[in-house]
């Protein structure tokens, strides 16, 4: 089984990839056209799930991991769009991990959950997004 590894070059902005098989000590350098507008290192699996190596690549910055979370969102909005909402949550999931304020990706996740019948947790996301606006108010009104 092989494992991706996409890292994308700021300066000539194309993605590689990089494939390292378990079985062997083999890999490959790939190009795999225009990269993402988002910057990062992402781990794909071949399934096409990935997930964010922005710490292991030295790109924690906060605007990193906000730029990573839009795309992780946008992903996850696609995906929802598209009546796929296990993927649809699993997208939000890691837009929250990589920025747990945002507000939009627990209210989508609501919508996703909502749709597969996962009520605890479309109920849970919903107090979240009340909470949020609730601290908005009380921000503008001290």
């Amino acid at each position: 089984m092989a494992t991706h590894l996409i890292l994308r070059s700021t300066l000539i902005h194309t993605a590689v990839r990089l494939c390292l098989l378990t079985s062997t000590a083999w890999f490959s350098i790939q190009s795999i056209g225009l990269a993402q507008e988002h910057q990062g290192c992402y781990m794909v699996s071949p399934s096409g799930e990935f997930r964010s190596l922005d710490d292991l690549c030295g790109h924690s910055t906060t605007q990193a991991r906000e730029q990573q979370a839009q795309a992780f969102f946008d992903r996850g909005y696609e995906l929802q769009q598209s009546e796929q909402y296990e993927e649809a949550i699993q997208a939000f999931d890691e837009a929250i991990n990589l920025n747990p304020d945002y507000e939009e990706a627990y209210a989508e996740r609501a919508i996703a959950n909502a749709a597969l019948g996962n009520f605890p947790a479309t109920m849970e996301d919903y107090r979240r997004v009340v909470d949020f606006a609730r601290n908005t108010l009380n921000t503008e009104h001290a």
